[in-house]
């Protein structure tokens, strides 16, 4: 009588713990952000998106570094679309000033694959007429947990030395083909 009386207890209280948690599923794990390059097409800055099939950009946002969480500004279907592996963002979208270190995140939604949306990061610097990749902290990107870093300094700028790879130059609301 006991025993049966014990089973009930533990049958109950496991029943109840999966009844409040919920049974694990496909959907309840957290896919990690995919760490994408900047680079520049004439006048656009351009992010590298590997393995592009049918993908296009659904939500973007582009914010100065250290920018909390409620301050930043979304763009849905925004107008921009991936060619050649590259999502670039023209002036006429949004216009990075001549220096600075910002985030740009977006989301790639597909056709064929609308259950697996794709999270895309980058950590970009602008300065002395250049654009350079830099390294994003944990609270920044959402990592596999053995990717982890022990450290989370922001504070790092890459020392930069030699030619600039990718040139940039802010163009303050004038077209380049208007004459003076």
């Amino acid at each position: 009588m006991v025993k049966i009386i014990t089973f009930r207890c533990r049958y109950t209280f496991l029943f109840s713990l999966i009844l409040l948690t919920g049974c694990p599923g496909s959907g309840d794990y957290l896919r990690p952000d995919e760490i994408t390059t900047v680079s520049t097409r004439g006048d656009n800055v351009c992010f590298s998106v590997s393995e592009p099939e049918d993908y296009q950009p659904v939500t973007i946002s582009i914010y100065p570094r250290g920018t909390q969480f409620r301050e930043r500004h979304i763009t849905f279907d925004p107008p921009l679309h991936i060619i050649n592996r590259q999502l670039c963002i023209p002036p006429s979208f949004h216009h990075f000033p001549d220096k600075g270190q910002f985030i740009v995140r977006y989301v790639l939604q597909s056709e064929r694959h609308k259950d697996t949306p794709r999270r895309m990061v980058a950590g970009i610097e602008i300065g002395n007429d250049c654009v350079f990749d830099i390294p994003l902290t944990d609270m920044e990107v959402v990592r596999p947990y053995g990717e982890l870093k022990s450290s989370n300094d922001r504070s790092v700028q890459s020392e930069r030395s030699g030619s600039c790879k990718y040139p940039f130059k802010s163009f303050h609301g004038v077209k380049k083909n208007e004459s003076d």
